[in-house]
């Protein structure tokens, strides 16, 4: 087993880094909040295929929390998360910085990061600070870190987009980012911190939100167009089976706006409760397949 770099202390950090650039060694980055699961697992198995060396991140952010939502109960597992990252033996490096290095400022005078439109709508319409917060602790980790890849989930796939434009307009050229497709439990349930929420029988009603999006996905397929009639008729069943829905819509994949015609990569997405826990999930489709 190769040796782990395991460090919470900024200077620590840089001298390591430096040393990899030095060397000629490229760095890609795995930002998470740690409480991690098999679908972080496979986001640090790509991150080894795009860089010489590999940092795990676990930081659970308090700006990307809404005042309704508990921090304090968010799954704080690093004991755990390191031993998982140890047994993997891929990543180089686990970083875990304490708030006051991330935000060395008050957290409420600190910088944020202002996103476009987008970070306003689907998630952020119910979520309105989330966006900002996921932006704001990201581009302080690329400042320290300096990656030249990051690996970001598709099931996040509004984060992705934003993150991504944030970073072409704000012109961090030399960073490339990665998606990696939703990684899936047997019964298609997307895997999720969140999951270890849900009672068991939410458990068992859990996956019929990816069957609702499958069904959509392939009607449109097979020729569908009246997108508003498979929407209702979604809602319907998933409210039926217990889901509190916050959004179910059909998007354009590039920039998430409301498609134009039945050409384009389309990806239908959903936000919904059951009981307490909030899953999110999609599905991106063409003319005559889909993949999620």
């Amino acid at each position: 087993m190769s040796k782990i770099f395991k460090i919470q202390n900024k200077a620590d950090l840089l001298q390591q880094r430096d040393i990899w650039k030095k060397n000629n060694q490229s760095i890609a980055l795995v930002p998470t909040m740690g409480n991690l699961h098999h679908g972080h697992m496979k986001l640090i198995e790509t991150a080894s295929k795009y860089g010489d060396k590999v940092v795990c991140t676990i930081f659970v952010n308090p700006t990307q929390f809404e005042k309704e939502e508990d921090l304090n109960s968010y799954p704080r597992t690093l004991k755990e998360d390191k031993k998982k990252i140890e047994l993997q033996d891929i990543a180089d490096l686990i970083f875990f910085p304490t708030k006051d290095m991330i935000y060395p400022n008050r957290i409420d005078e600190s910088t944020q990061i202002k996103l476009p439109s987008l970070s306003k709508d689907l998630c952020g319409k119910f979520r309105p600070n989330h966006f900002s917060g996921v932006a704001s602790v990201l581009i302080r980790l690329i400042n320290i870190i300096t990656p030249d890849t990051m690996i970001l989930g598709d099931k996040d796939l509004q984060q992705k987009i934003l993150v991504s434009q944030m970073l072409q307009d704000m012109h961090y050229d030399h960073l490339k980012i990665i998606s990696h497709p939703i990684v899936r439990e047997q019964d298609g349930l997307a895997m999720s911190s969140r999951n270890s929420y849900l009672t068991i029988d939410e458990r068992r009603v859990a996956p019929n939100l990816y069957k609702k999006l499958s069904e959509i996905s392939q009607d449109i397929i097979n020729g569908e167009e009246n997108y508003d009639v498979l929407i209702s008729n979604a809602k319907i069943g998933l409210e039926e089976d217990g889901f509190k829905i916050d959004y179910l819509t059909i998007r354009n994949y590039i920039d998430l706006k409301l498609p134009n015609n039945s050409k384009e990569e389309l990806v239908i997405m959903c936000a919904a409760y059951l009981g307490k826990t909030r899953l999110i999930d999609n599905i991106c489709f063409r003319a005559k397949a889909s993949y999620s």
